[in-house]
């Protein structure tokens, strides 16, 4: 997700394990326990209190993919959800779908680096 959201939206939409990145550099997640925190560039915590002030919540964020090793995307493309493998170098985007992925050609066209290297993201259907 590239959009742009408000601190609002992002309280709102922010799911358990993601992080957030703003513009001016801060990282902020969500806990197993569902509370927003502060975090490091190494995703380490480092607030555990979201102050809810004005120049806060007039930052704008991001929210960053949650990447996964190409083994966990494909099992969780084997168990009937949805991937995405994000080209790092121009940007393209290639979506596999469980229903696709049963005829074993949807990954023909990639070589092993591309593969294991890639930056994989288990994306929810809606």
């Amino acid at each position: 997700m590239s959009e742009l959201l408000t601190t609002g939206q992002v309280i709102d939409r922010l799911k358990r394990g993601e992080v957030d990145e703003s513009c001016d550099g801060h990282t902020i997640a969500r806990c197993a326990h569902g509370e927003i925190v502060m975090v490091d560039e190494n995703n380490h915590l480092y607030a555990s209190n979201v102050v809810l002030v004005e120049p806060f919540l007039k930052t704008k964020w991001r929210i960053l993919p949650n990447y996964v090793s190409f083994e966990e995307a494909m099992k969780a493309l084997k168990g009937g959800k949805k991937v995405v493998l994000e080209e790092h170098e121009d940007g393209d985007r290639w979506a596999f779908k469980p229903d696709e992925y049963k005829d074993n050609y949807s990954l023909e066209g990639f070589s092993l680096q591309e593969l294991f290297e890639g930056k994989w993201t288990i994306e929810e259907e809606n």
